[in-house]
């Protein structure tokens, strides 16, 4: 039973009711209380009042004349009809009018207003300048280290940006860059904006790259551990090779060769995110140099593994979960062993998720789990699969998602911990297709990073742009919380480079990606990167990690992800929340004897399912809930 209450001595029952002839004297909040078939009462609120402002908008606030002039309203409120007033007399029904050969009378404020079937919502506005006169600035991120990035920076009027530099350096944007910068590299940079019918104008930045000491070397699997690399013992890519002091980093490439610049000094080279079951011949290096320029290669470590089985497995989401949308899945299983693995995905997606297709449909269907085998893994190498699913219309905003993926055979397995994987979409309306994610989300304890905890890190990229992206350059600075030795790269979306950049900044590099634009190839227009990495085991309660991503589409500027946060806290529970009720698992983690408590949800009965890594139901029981 529903029964409503309102402004102005307002009443009525039902699921739906009308209000004709809308006046202000109705405008305000009404209360809807539902009560009856065994449940507590609820209610719930609704404001009803006049439109807001239209939200209008210019991609052309500052114009030459001659230019045109590009007006536009994003309408979210279904408006019937649209109002523009402005300077020159001028006046439009559209929702996006244009003004062609603009002059100096087009400058000035332009008024805009959504229209409805008995009223029209607040005005809103936007400024407008037609002038001859372009302004322009430069800079750049400098003074940088040898083989570090150079990145430019212009801003200013709206028009054509082309650069010049030193040794014939020519480029175009407002954010091009200079990858592994040398010496050679410095010395001031002209870019100059042009636009038709203003005054050509210019500005200089200097770049200045510090010159400094060259340490090469390689890393290689050592597989009858004697400590030399023989025939057929190929390179080892994604080790981390650590130079001390100074905490330099650098990464193995495909073919397991890495290089760093160093000052001055001497330091001694390891090896830091080796695998329990391995290890490096020899245990370091040293080096030392004195002033700059100098290159010592030949650092190589040989890598022996010990014989282990390791799969891991993991599942990130190409694009958010939306209401009525597709979200595409995907699925990655790495071989870490030292032999050849066969074994067996299962995948149990969310159950509110309905199938669309699968990029390898060699998978049977067993009950609710998607079941794909796989034969002869090669050790280092990686199998992937991309599932799409539609999101249903009417799934309300913050649900939770929660889909799970197993590799097995565990028998035998090193580490069983990376064999299953967890992902939870929070579903959204409109999202940056820019952006950064970390799981677990929320507070993590002191227990939990004492036990190995691993945060996993998703950047997301989308070319929204109206030209296929040629190179996509990604630029991560871990927090100084985070345990670089503990750095693994999990899966991509394409083939990269990864190099780090000074001390903790990774630089993920799709040099000729091609990846299209969002307009003409809408689901291939994204990419994302996936890692692991723990937390310093030093945190302690109210530290805080933070971290943050600037993906460059090109020469443009930097796309600014959002920052996430990991505090360290208090509370020992893992909480899942789901329509307002809050599961609590207490403690956790534990020696298999726990505590269950729900709060925020109906009295009523629930049933409790517990689940093994394969997903098979190992405990059941129903229960009944209070009101707590």
């Amino acid at each position: 039973n529903y029964t409503w209450t309102g402004p102005n001595g307002f009443t009525a029952a039902g699921g739906t009711v009308d209000i004709p002839n809308l006046q202000p004297l109705n405008y305000g909040t009404y209360t809807v209380t539902a009560s009856g078939g065994g449940a507590c009462p609820g209610t719930a609120t609704i404001d009803v009042g006049p439109p807001g402002p239209a939200y209008a908008y210019t991609q052309t606030p500052n114009v030459c004349p001659g230019a045109t002039i590009y007006l536009g309203i994003d309408s979210v409120n279904l408006a019937q009809g649209y109002s523009w007033v402005g300077p020159n007399g001028f006046t439009s029904a559209l929702m996006n009018p244009v003004i062609p050969n603009a002059t100096s009378a087009n400058s000035g404020t332009y008024t805009a207003y959504e229209i409805y079937s008995s009223c029209i919502s607040a005005p809103a506005y936007i400024q407008v300048n037609v002038s001859p006169t372009l302004t322009v600035t430069a800079a750049n991120n400098g003074p940088v280290n040898q083989g570090s990035t150079v990145i430019l920076t212009a801003g200013g009027s709206q028009g054509n940006y082309q650069w010049a530099g030193p040794n014939g350096y020519t480029a175009s944007g407002t954010n091009p860059y200079i990858n592994n910068a040398a010496p050679s590299h410095s010395g001031n940079y002209t870019v100059s904006l042009t636009s038709p019918g203003c005054t050509p104008q210019t500005a200089i930045t200097n770049v200045v790259v510090n010159e400094l000491n060259f340490v090469q070397g390689n890393v290689y699997n050592d597989a009858n551990n004697n400590g030399m690399q023989d025939a057929g013992e190929n390179g080892v890519a994604n080790m981390v090779i650590n130079l001390q002091p100074g905490n330099y980093a650098a990464y193995s490439d495909s073919i397991g060769n890495y290089s760093v610049y160093v000052p001055a000094g001497s330091y001694t080279i390891t090896v830091m995110n080796m695998q329990q079951n391995q290890t490096a011949s020899p245990g370091s290096h040293i080096v030392s140099f004195t002033g700059t320029g100098n290159v010592q290669t030949g650092n190589d470590f040989g890598i022996y593994s010990t014989p282990v089985n390791d799969l891991q497995i993991s599942v990130s989401e190409f694009w958010n979960a939306a209401p009525g949308f597709d979200t595409n899945l995907w699925i990655t299983c790495n071989n870490l062993g030292t032999s050849p693995a066969s074994g067996t995905i299962r995948f149990v997606p969310d159950p509110a998720l309905l199938f669309f297709s699968s990029t390898n449909n060699n998978f049977v269907m067993i009950g609710d789990t998607m079941v794909w085998n796989f034969t002869n893994l090669q050790p280092g190498v990686s199998t992937s699969r991309s599932v799409r699913f539609t999101v249903p219309i009417g799934t309300a905003l913050g649900t939770i998602l929660s889909s799970t993926v197993v590799v097995t055979p565990l028998s035998g397995d090193i580490n069983q911990a990376n064999n299953h994987f967890t992902l939870h979409q929070t579903v959204v309306g409109s999202w940056d297709p820019n952006d950064k994610k970390v799981q677990p989300e929320g507070d993590v304890t002191p227990s939990q990073i004492a036990s190995g905890l691993e945060l996993v890190y998703k950047v997301r990229f989308q070319n929204t742009g109206t030209a296929p992206a040629v190179n996509i350059m990604i630029l991560d600075t871990l927090s100084d919380n985070l345990d670089l030795s503990t750095f693994r790269m999990l899966s991509a979306s394409h083939n990269y480079q990864l190099g780090m950049k000074n001390p903790k900044v990774l630089e993920w590099k799709f040099n000729n990606i091609m990846l299209p634009d969002s307009n003409s190839n809408e689901p291939a227009s994204h990419g994302f990167v996936l890692y692991s990495i723990q937390p310093q085991s030093s945190l302690t309660v109210g530290d805080q990690i933070t971290n943050t991503a600037h993906i460059y589409f090109d020469f443009n500027e930097a796309v600014v992800t959002n920052t996430t946060m990991t505090a360290v806290g208090l509370v020992s529970a893992s909480e899942l929340q789901t329509d307002g009720t809050r599961l609590h698992v207490y403690p956790n983690p534990n020696n298999g004897n726990f505590r269950l408590q729900l709060t925020d949800c109906k009295p009523g009965k629930v049933q409790i399912k517990l689940l093994n890594l394969l997903g098979q139901e190992v405990y059941y029981e129903a229960a009944s809930t209070n009101n707590t």
